[in-house]
């Protein structure tokens, strides 16, 4: 059960309290006794593991997490056998994640959401350069630290992104980032996540969810029926958006942008587009902008000439 506290060792680990739990995985606060530091600590049990993958290369691909070297990723530091189960460490953080912070704020503006999409867009297009596929992003899994910034956190083996859920259905929130081929038993990719970073876009800017439901079955039939997009965006965004988000969350992978990094260019790419139209908008045509000085020199011209003949001619009465 989630929040279950206890002092129970596993290792050099002191289980502090579960934070969540499934049919696969259990995700525990805990604290690395040798490095005196708290940790989020997934323990999976070898039994079921091998039910989803060959175990040495379930080891195999949790060591390679380990090695993953980039700013705005939190990988695992700590891959281990312990007791029949295999222990997956990483550290705890105490920044804010997305998800706290949209209970607070509702919504981010469309100059933010770009802020927070570029380094996440970063981070992943360096995970699929390596073909490893994150499939399981949502907001709380995106934290906000002052020092660091935006860090995505959340890293599984890929073996086990792809097939957890078939073993254990999610919960209402993360089933409406989760794109069709998770679970239809298809070949997760790039594009898996680039789905789940349309859904996030789309609440950031909307403050709700893409997908909604009460009930799995709800969101489940929500996502088959297909995204229904607002009449009106905030902050006056164009249609144009709308055309990006649909691509990103298209039922076909080979239909959504290629990589993470993309699907930002194009969002990047508008709002360069809408800031040069304003511009054209608001300024004058150079050639008026240039004639403009002139003809008020000339009118000045007139005014003054005309004075100096009113002038003369009332002086010569």
């Amino acid at each position: 059960m989630p929040n279950q506290s206890t002092n129970q060792m596993i290792g050099p680990f002191q289980l502090l309290h579960q934070m969540s739990s499934d049919a696969l995985v259990a995700t525990w606060h805990a604290r690395d006794m040798n490095l005196d530091r708290e940790v989020v600590l997934l323990l999976l049990s070898l039994q079921l593991a091998d039910r989803v993958a060959d175990v040495p290369e379930l080891l195999r691909q949790s060591e390679q997490l380990t090695h993953l070297r980039h700013a705005h990723l939190l990988p695992p530091y700590a891959v281990m056998q312990l007791d029949g189960q295999i222990a997956i460490a990483t550290e705890y953080l105490s920044s804010p994640t997305l998800t706290a912070t949209l209970q607070i704020r509702d919504r981010l503006p469309w100059d933010e959401m770009l802020a927070l999409l570029q380094p996440l867009c970063a981070g992943l297009d360096y995970m699929h350069s390596l073909n490893i596929v994150h499939a399981h992003i949502h907001p709380d899994v995106i934290h906000l630290d002052t020092e660091q910034g935006v860090l995505l956190t959340g890293l599984m083996p890929p073996a086990l992104a792809s097939q957890r859920a078939d073993f254990s259905p999610p919960s209402t929130r993360f089933l409406a980032y989760q794109a069709p081929e998770v679970w239809q038993a298809g070949m997760i990719g790039a594009q898996t996540d680039v789905y789940a970073l349309g859904c996030l876009v789309y609440e950031v800017l909307r403050g709700e969810p893409l997908f909604t439901g009460r009930t799995l079955a709800a969101v489940q039939q929500a996502r088959l029926r297909g995204p229904r997009f607002p009449t009106a965006w905030p902050e006056k965004l164009a249609d144009e958006v709308e055309v990006i988000l649909r691509t990103a969350v298209a039922p076909d992978p080979a239909e959504r942008y290629a990589s993470a990094g993309a699907f930002y260019q194009a969002l990047y790419d508008f709002t360069e587009a809408t800031a040069q139209a304003k511009q054209h908008v608001a300024k004058p045509p150079v050639l008026w902008s240039r004639v403009l000085p002139l003809l008020t020199w000339l009118l000045i011209t007139l005014i003054v000439l005309g004075a100096i003949f009113v002038a003369v001619t009332w002086g010569s009465r």
